[in-house]
């Protein structure tokens, strides 16, 4: 089984998120040397199958990235890298990056906040982030890079799933992966969290929506997508085949950031609501970030209880 160990290599980045926790990170100048990254990989046995996820802050403006990502591949390491993608709109960049992976074993997951410019720049405080992550990622792609865009729905755009589904469809090909996830409030100031906050069951006719626009174009196009901290409660019974829960996932074996190495991750989502206890469903369900029920409370999810 392969292993999965996630590096958070440094916290600054050249954009502004609502929702991102780093924005209150004291460690900002602080990183992950590429002395302490080789360090932490030789605890694991190099025959072993291990995808490194690498993360921030924005990775793609560490100083020794393309060095880690030299290492990463001299091991035969599988990387994801979680990165806003604004960098490889520029091509020498991205030409650089192109020389320092393995296309089989490099995936590159983007988070694109809505179709709307106006909505995903008002979301990552950054004017002129939209056309240069999207221009970025098909730049990538035209060159064999494989691509996820992730979209966490909030307050903000749920009522645009459908249109962003489309919008997708419209922008990328099929093989281009498509991620849906709730949202992790984790260390975020109480103002901020309220202002992305959204009950489940208010999602529930906008997430419906953009979940019939998806079972409507993959009849064709046949892209594969990925839900993950929605629970089952959050829409009808008719779509739970696309939100069961994976039993074959398994958390990080391994993780590090600035401020500490560990051999493990907090498990930070699952059923953790007392309505969940009481819902017969619940061993099905992978359930929602912890942080949403310590933030709103155990109402932010309703139990499914069977009729008598």
């Amino acid at each position: 089984m392969m292993k999965n160990i996630y590096l958070a290599i440094w916290y600054k980045c050249n954009q502004k998120c609502l929702g991102c926790p780093c924005g209150l990170n004291d460690n900002k100048d602080m990183s992950l040397t590429l002395e302490q990254i080789t360090s932490f990989l030789g605890k694991y046995d190099p025959e072993e199958a291990i995808c490194v996820t690498l993360s921030g802050g924005e990775p793609t403006l560490h100083p020794q990235f393309f060095e880690i990502l030299d290492e990463l591949k001299r091991r035969n390491i599988y990387v994801a890298i979680l990165t806003n993608s604004e960098m490889f709109a520029k091509k020498d960049f991205a030409d650089g990056f192109l020389k320092h992976i393995s296309l089989d074993r490099t995936r590159i997951i983007t988070t694109i906040h809505s179709s709307e410019k106006e909505v995903h720049e008002r979301q990552n405080g950054t004017m002129g982030s939209f056309d240069r992550t999207i221009s970025g990622l098909k730049y990538l792609f035209l060159r064999g890079v494989n691509i996820t865009v992730k979209h966490c729905i909030t307050g903000v755009n749920y009522k645009n799933t459908a249109d962003f589904i489309r919008f997708i469809d419209n922008e990328f090909h099929p093989s281009v992966d498509l991620q849906l996830f709730g949202i992790d409030y984790c260390g975020l100031s109480k103002e901020e969290a309220a202002s992305l906050f959204v009950p489940f069951y208010e999602m529930t006719p906008w997430l419906e929506a953009g979940l019939d626009t998806y079972l409507e174009l993959s009849e064709f196009n046949k892209r594969r997508i990925s839900i993950k901290n929605i629970p089952l409660c959050a829409v009808d019974p008719y779509y739970w085949e696309l939100l069961y829960k994976n039993n074959h996932e398994i958390g990080y074996s391994g993780y590090a950031d600035p401020s500490h190495l560990s051999n493990g991750a907090d498990d930070n989502s699952g059923t953790n609501s007392h309505n969940c206890e009481l819902c017969c469903v619940r061993e099905m369900c992978q359930g929602t970030y912890k942080s949403m029920v310590e933030y709103f409370g155990d109402d932010s999810v309703r139990p499914i209880i069977p009729m008598e």
